[in-house]
């Protein structure tokens, strides 16, 4: 059976065939996402169209002795899904009691309904964020600056730097890089004009 990794992959992780690349745009309307909290081998995510009826279920405990994800579906592509590190991310577009409405391809904005269940865990988008492990960007539009001002001087900053984030102020994120005992720190825009101004990356 399939079994949680513990370890962290070195640098920004790699896309497989059974993963998608965490989405850079932010859906109109997004309230949150929806990420996994305290999952188990008992525990099965299941989406449903809105009649009710089972568009989609898969667990990460799967055997995986043959190389190939047990629940293939093209038309599942959310802001970030990897089976074999247990990341997932939905955008949340609305709370409708007992279940969220998420956009499960944010290719199409195609949306579908997900019970809430205790291993799930929605956040807020600054949550979202804060709780990944780095942050990328287009430093020609979206420069690091030394303060949360669009004025602000820019900092001078390798391409080949990982990027921590640290604090939201606002529509502004302060990302540290380098090393312990030696970091470096600025500022710039997570979000303009209500879309994501960076690619968020879950995990090492």
């Amino acid at each position: 059976m399939k079994t949680p990794l513990i370890t962290c992959l070195v640098g920004l992780f790699l896309l497989s065939a059974r993963g998608q690349a965490p989405r850079y745009t932010l859906v109109d309307g997004s309230i949150g996402v929806v990420v996994l909290g305290d999952y188990t081998e008992r525990d099965t995510v299941k989406l449903y169209n809105d009649d009710g009826s089972l568009w989609y279920r898969f667990t990460y405990y799967y055997d995986d002795s043959d190389g190939k994800w047990d629940y293939p579906n093209e038309e599942f592509r959310p802001r970030a899904f990897h089976p074999d590190y247990f990341s997932l991310g939905l955008d949340v577009v609305a709370d409708v009691g007992t279940a969220y409405v998420v956009v499960v391809n944010n290719d199409t904005g195609v949306k579908k309904r997900i019970p809430k269940a205790p291993f799930l865990r929605f956040v807020t988008w600054e949550q979202y964020v804060l709780g990944s492990f780095a942050v990328s960007f287009d430093t020609a539009s979206n420069p690091i600056r030394t303060a949360p001002r669009a004025k602000a001087s820019v900092v001078r900053h390798d391409r080949e730097d990982v990027d921590h984030p640290v604090l939201i102020q606002g529509d502004w994120l302060r990302v540290r890089w380098g090393r312990e005992g030696a970091w470096s720190y600025g500022w710039l825009r997570w979000r303009n004009g209500g879309r994501l101004a960076v690619y968020v990356h879950p995990f090492a």
